[in-house]
């Protein structure tokens, strides 16, 4: 079955922590949801079945379990204020209507029935579970729910089936805190290991993060890149999940600004990383510009982007291409005092990458966490100008090391290319994106729109 690229990432990361590993039957409301499982191997019924999931209102209650989602209307844009006011009455009402729904299952006969809050990217609040730090007030605030209602005898889901899978496989028992629902799949941390379990697509994230780590060891790395990567220790099928387990690298996440020493060591990282990958296939800046062409709704800003990607190629062409993290930024850095411990996350990263894009991103993204943001309109308000200008000694250094000579016209033309690869790239994982208006115009038309006054 065909899936939509959309559906592979988001919205149902949560299953592997509440699908029982031995469940084989489904009962579905939402179409989306259905290709999912069904590329996981499950079959889709009408009548009793393993595992029922629905909105309250669509509930049967023929299913041994049942999972009612709530996901009140998430609006994008606005001030600080104004995204924290509409976060916390979000969260409000999927609480209320949590309790609703979980009145609904009991009166359904189920025995057990409790709620489970969550959100993209945030923890998943499993009953009993524990949280490894102390949370934000964004994570006390989630905007989304589910309501699992129980008949008969709890057994394993498929996340606690793989803990035992990798307790066996390590010889010691592997107990983890509250997991994380990230794009696609979920991820739990353990004292000494990282679990990693996705149904259906969102293998693909699994799949890359393997991959990548392979060419990386086999590019021999240096040990100030080797001694902060993370090993994988196993991988495999269990149910109707994939998973792979890895070593926990030692350090907390990195803060939101970096201390200079940080910095330092940070580049030094990079330095290192890119010179591995120049064997890799390059690249092109026009293809990503042409996905980016494709979400965009006129043909002036069409043309804008298509030109700017053979632009691109053209212009940045001579430059040494290497491995690139993809995804370099301060929640993906572990540190110990001012010193960096380990990089996690390695799906988006490839060889035959130009340089200085991770680097970017790292910068960008430190501005973006103070502002509140949207990649594009951060990079014509400030990095754009930053580039113009000649950039700083942050990006000399870099340059110096990898023999790049760098001048204003160079830097500029490098932020356009990060800011094409990275747009293509989440049009890619999330191609409904496109029909966000906020999110094309803070990311795309702004950019554009200024590229085209220039």
């Amino acid at each position: 079955m065909d899936v939509p690229r959309a559906a592979w990432f988001g919205y149902y990361g949560w299953l592997p922590a509440l699908i029982p590993a031995d469940a084989r039957t489904f009962r579905l409301s939402e179409e989306m949801l259905a290709q999912v499982l069904a590329d996981a191997g499950g079959e889709i019924v009408e009548g009793d079945c393993d595992v029922e999931i629905a909105e309250a209102e669509r509930i049967s209650g023929v299913g041994a379990l049942a999972i009612i989602t709530i996901d009140p209307f998430h609006q994008e844009g606005g001030s600080l204020l104004a995204s924290a006011a509409r976060r916390l009455a979000c969260s409000v009402e999927a609480r209320v209507a949590a309790a609703r729904a979980r009145r609904r299952l009991k009166r359904q006969g189920y025995d057990a029935v409790s709620v489970v809050l969550w959100d993209i990217d945030q923890s998943v609040h499993l009953p009993g579970s524990r949280a490894t730090h102390r949370l934000r007030l964004v994570e006390r605030l989630p905007q989304r729910a589910l309501v699992v209602g129980r008949r008969g005898d709890e057994t394993p889901t498929v996340l606690e089936a793989v803990a035992d899978e990798v307790s066996r496989l390590v010889g010691r028992t592997v107990s983890y805190s509250r997991p994380l629902a990230r794009q696609g799949l979920v991820i739990a941390l353990a004292d000494e290991h990282v679990l990693r379990v996705a149904i259906g697509p969102g293998r693909r994230k699994l799949e890359l993060q393997r991959t990548a780590l392979e060419r990386l060891s086999a590019a021999r790395p240096p040990p100030i890149v080797a001694d902060r990567v993370p090993r994988i220790l196993g991988a495999g099928r269990l149910g109707l999940g994939d998973w792979s387990a890895e070593e926990r690298l030692t350090g907390s996440a990195a803060p939101s600004e970096l201390a200079p020493d940080l910095l330092a060591e940070c580049i030094d990282f990079l330095v290192a990383l890119h010179g591995l990958g120049d064997g890799g296939a390059r690249a092109s800046l026009a293809d990503d510009a042409e996905v980016v062409a494709a979400s965009c709704r006129d043909d002036a800003r069409r043309d804008v982007v298509l030109d700017l990607g053979r632009a691109l190629d053209r212009e940045l062409g001579h430059l040494p291409r290497g491995f690139n993290h993809g995804d370099f930024w301060t929640h993906n850095l572990l540190v110990e005092g001012n010193h960096l411990k380990g990089v996690i996350d390695w799906d988006g990263a490839t060889p035959g990458r130009l340089p200085l894009i991770d680097l970017l991103h790292l910068l960008l993204s430190a501005r973006r966490e103070g502002t509140r943001e949207y990649l594009g309109t951060a990079l014509v308000r400030y990095q754009l100008p930053w580039a113009e200008s000649g950039g700083d000694d942050v990006v000399r250094s870099y340059c110096e090391r990898r023999g790049i000579e760098v001048d204003a016209d160079l830097l500029r033309w490098l932020v356009l290319a990060y800011w094409v690869s990275r747009v293509s790239d989440e049009l890619r994982l999330a191609p409904d994106r496109a029909q966000r208006p906020v999110w094309m115009r803070d990311n795309v038309e702004f950019v554009l729109d200024a590229l085209a006054k220039r």
